[in-house]
């Protein structure tokens, strides 16, 4: 038990007041014999007694009331948790959506911040004007991968105070997860007796509901590990409903490009409101420079997706930006930019064992045209400089003036030969084998694989087998077996080969193969065990294609032949596009575009009252709908539950209890 008034305390004194005055009236009275004394005696004796404790209880109610009235007056509180930890000063961690939904317009009445990334800031403000100096104040914004935007904690509020004037809802997504985790051990390194966690966010469904249960069940466990359990507290920002149109670039990865070879992007519009969008200018730049300018319409809640060349002249880094002009608040997804590396003209050596043929009879034919697709009026290098020769005249030299080299079904070569492919292929050179019916199967065991001393190929090559035998390990050959098997379907892990996840910029999936080798493990060494990645398969799980980092260089394995005799991958228009990747991505290294998040967070769906009643029940959090009640749930933390209430009800309790007393006793004086 605490006061918030404890001088009024002395009020109490005033219980003497009464005391006095019975003590005074006592010597007032006198006591008078008459005649008919005697006659009353039996009647003193039996009342004395009740009008003697009627009169004490009288006495004790009249000292009682300013007894209780200067308790009253004092402001008792009921602090009895303060001997656990609870009550006191409390670190408070602030965390922050600053997603770009968070742009979204407020359904606060109109003199409160129009967006809802303005009415968590003044909401923070409340809090922190609120707690003041007496809690180490911290901030962490949770989007993106979750940040810590103070050093540390402070106790002065002004630090933290700046970075909030400084923030913007920028990011494309939000971490829920990583942002509490970093909270949590934010607030395990305060000394405070209370630590407390303050969640603004609008809570966006495609970032609460993807966290696994296992992560929010490892949130709860390190809360009650904390010396004293940290709480958590929500302050759910809800949004009118908007006409936002949103932009991505859909690529996956950031993009390499040949110089003077046109690329195609794609970019993705998506209307989000129930109104149709006509003429949408959609602006795209290449270095802040505008190439090209389009118009689109858009039905409500549709998405369009519109393709546009560019072509780099330049090598190195450059930014492709697209636009839209949106009139909504909503600005954060209005734009997407995408990374893309020029590289200089590639010298691709092709091997083979003959030249004597047609140049689609040969095996680096199909190989040639497909890299030698595209002409420059100009004259000027092509994104591919294609260099045959057979496999009797390769030689070191010739090796040392490519950045590739293609072997297409070559039997074998010189053994030194061999050893400086693999040499070359250890600084950087990209190797692509093919295999096919005229490979020395145990030479490239011996030169390449198990039985070399630097491994290069990531599998062994097997027997050839057909397509009718394609139960890889059945005995027998199934008579009813298909003729030809499919490439596997999407999604493709490997960034060369993403691009192909989206059907329109090609169906691997559509190619059919008769006839491959099989990719068996030697019996010394498993190819999983030096790092071969099998990045495209067949549906029967069969091993298509197989890459594996070699030092600088990587090597890219063929379990079919280079031209059109085991399959019609060579005849298709993907196979340029293929190569060309599987070339490019090999000699310069690609960052991932969490293209997911991008297109989650521009939807809008927050989750429901209900549905954010249970999150909140699953981290035992509490719900605020602003910061008035939360400081007053903290204020009650701080210094108690105010009980005056109650003992001003006692009051009236005594006054009326003595009334009664009085009554009773002046009545039965009478």
């Amino acid at each position: 038990m605490g006061f918030l008034n404890g001088v009024l305390l002395l009020g109490a004194l005033a219980f003497v007041v009464p005391l006095i005055i019975h003590l005074l009236n006592r010597s007032k009275f006198q006591t008078v014999e008459w005649g008919a004394m005697h006659l009353l005696d039996h009647l003193e004796l039996q009342n004395s007694r009740r009008f003697q404790w009627q009169a004490w209880l009288l006495l004790l109610l009249r000292c009682l009331i300013p007894l209780v009235l200067a308790l009253c007056m004092a402001r008792p509180i009921w602090n009895w948790w303060m001997t656990s930890g609870v009550g006191g000063a409390a670190t408070t961690v602030f965390v922050l959506d600053d997603s770009f939904s968070m742009q979204t317009k407020s359904n606060a009445p109109n003199d409160a911040p129009a967006t809802l990334f303005e009415r968590s800031l003044q909401q923070a403000q409340q809090v922190i004007d609120g707690v003041g100096g007496r809690a180490a104040k911290s901030l962490i914004t949770s989007g993106a991968s979750a940040t810590s935007v103070t050093d540390g904690t402070s106790y002065d509020p002004r630090p933290l105070e700046r970075q909030l004037q400084r923030l913007q809802p920028a990011a494309r997504s939000s971490n829920p997860a990583a942002a509490l985790q970093l909270a949590i051990e934010t607030a395990a390194t305060t000394q405070d007796p209370h630590r407390q966690i303050l969640v603004w966010s609008d809570f966006q469904k495609s970032d609460w509901e993807n966290v696994p249960a296992a992560t929010w069940e490892s949130i709860r466990e390190r809360l009650r590990q904390l010396p004293v359990p940290a709480s958590i507290h929500f302050f759910p920002q809800r949004a009118e409903p908007t006409a936002n149109v949103s932009l991505w670039i859909d690529s996956e990865t950031t993009e390499l490009a040949l110089i003077g070879e046109p690329l195609e992007m794609r970019a993705v519009v998506a209307n989000r409101s129930v109104t149709q969008v006509t003429g949408l200018p959609l602006r795209v730049m290449l270095n802040e420079r505008e190439i090209a300018i389009k118009r689109v319409d858009l039905a409500p809640r549709a998405e369009q997706q519109v393709s546009f060349l560019i072509t780099v002249e330049e090598p190195g880094d450059h930014v492709v930006r697209a636009v839209i002009d949106d009139s909504s608040g909503v600005t954060g997804d209005d734009q997407d930019e995408l990374a893309v590396e020029a590289v200089s003209p590639i010298r691709v050596l092709l091997v083979e064992s003959r030249n004597d043929l047609p140049l689609l009879k040969l095996e680096t034919g199909f190989l040639q045209i497909a890299l030698q697709s595209t002409a420059r009026d100009d004259d000027l290098p092509r994104g591919f400089v294609v260099e045959r020769v057979t496999a009797d005249r390769l030689n070191p030299a010739i090796l040392e003036r490519h950045d590739v080299a293609v072997f297409a079904n070559v039997t074998r070569i010189n053994d030194n030969v061999a050893r400086s492919v693999a040499e070359q292929v250890a600084k950087g050179l990209t190797l692509l084998v093919f295999g096919g019916d005229q490979l020395d199967r145990d030479w490239y065991d011996r030169q390449w694989g198990s039985g070399a001393t630097r491994r290069i190929l990531p599998f062994r090559y097997g027997e050839p087998i057909d397509a009718a035998a394609a139960t890889i390990d059945a005995a027998t050959i199934d008579p009813n077996a298909a003729k030809a098997w499919r490439v596997a379907a999407p999604p493709y892990a490997d960034p060369a080969l993403s691009l192909f996840n989206n059907p329109q910029q090609g169906r691997l999936d559509q190619v059919s193969v008769k006839r491959w080798h099989r990719f068996p493990a030697d019996d010394s060494t498993s190819a999983w065990d030096v790092g071969a990645v099998p990045i495209l398969t067949l549906d029967n799980k069969t091993p298509l294609l197989a890459k594996l980092k070699v030092d600088q260089g990587v090597v890219y394995q063929w379990s079919i032949a280079a031209n059109d005799a085991w399959s019609d991958l060579p005849i298709r228009p993907v196979y340029f596009p293929l190569l060309q990747r599987l070339i490019l991505f090999s000699r310069s290294d690609v960052q991932v575009r969490d293209l997911a998040a991008v297109k989650q967070e521009a939807r809008f769906e927050p989750l429901t009252d209900s549905e954010l009643e249970g999150l909140a029940v699953k981290l035992g959090a509490e719900v605020h709908n602003d910061a008035e009640s939360f400081l007053a749930a903290d204020s009650q933390r701080q210094t108690g539950w105010e009980v005056w209430r109650w003992v001003l009800l006692g009051v009236l309790v005594i006054l009326f209890g003595e009334l009664l007393i009085e009554k009773r006793i002046t009545r039965g004086a009478t």
